[in-house]
């Protein structure tokens, strides 16, 4: 038997087998804390698959058709995001080095504080991130 998305959204479990269709801390949590830890999770695998660590998902021996289709479009959102946040972090790259690049004579002044925060923040939140990819990889050896 399985549960409808309406069962499964709320507390009142499967009317055939009468127990609950999800577990206690995943009803606790919410809807919305799900939703954001699905996100990231496909979002993760769409950098570890281009980053080498995982292979790409072989949807081809997911038996039920429906299933397929609605496991390629959550895998889908992951690659959208991912391509989204490469080309964000790309274009804070560009900007941090525009900004480091530019001489105090060929400007009208020093870069702004702003400038210099905003390319000080890239340059952590990359640095974060090659930081937790590396770590991954490590583990996954």
């Amino acid at each position: 038997h399985t549960c409808s998305l309406r069962e499964l959204l709320t507390d009142s479990g499967c009317i055939i087998t009468g127990s609950s269709a999800l577990p206690a801390a995943f009803r606790d949590m919410g809807l919305l804390q799900a939703l954001l830890d699905a996100w990231i999770g496909t979002t993760t695998f769409a950098f570890c698959r281009r980053a080498g660590i995982f292979a790409a998902p072989r949807l081809e021996f997911v038996p039920s058709e429906r299933a397929r289709y609605f496991l390629s479009r959550y895998l889908d959102i992951g690659e959208s995001s991912a391509t989204k946040i490469e080309r964000a972090t790309e274009g804070m790259q560009s900007v941090a080095q525009r900004a480091r690049s530019m001489s105090p004579a060929a400007s009208q002044g020093p870069p702004s504080q702003a400038m210099q925060k905003l390319s000080a923040q890239a340059e952590k939140a990359l640095a974060g991130a090659e930081d937790l990819l590396r770590k991954l990889r490590q583990r996954l050896r």
